[in-house]
């Protein structure tokens, strides 16, 4: 992806792989609860429990931002369509549980 991700491609990617869904939830969370601080540059592998996230970084999710020779940290590119992906498949799988 060359552009940021939209909800369309966010939700097919998390569809197609859903051991990603958690990990993406840890760094909204993250994200989120950074908001503001001007020190900011993102989150580290091991605060999402994902190594590596290279798979995450090719499909346009995240992105590198800053890089040393001790660190490496990444933040979502478009964190409020990943939001909403997040949201609409919980729901569909609330819907799905109930429907049963």
């Amino acid at each position: 992806m060359n552009q940021e991700p939209q909800l369309p491609e966010i939700i097919k990617f998390l569809k197609e792989n859903p051991t990603f869904r958690p990990i993406l939830r840890l760094a909204l969370d993250h994200e989120r609860k950074n908001e503001g601080n001007p020190e900011y540059k993102g989150w580290e592998w091991h605060d999402v429990r994902a190594y590596p996230p290279a798979k995450l970084v090719a499909e346009g999710i995240i992105k590198i931002s800053y890089k040393s020779r001790r660190y490496t940290k990444y933040l979502l590119i478009n964190r409020e369509a990943l939001r909403k992906a997040l949201d609409e498949l919980d729901r569909e799988e609330v819907e799905k549980i109930f429907r049963k």
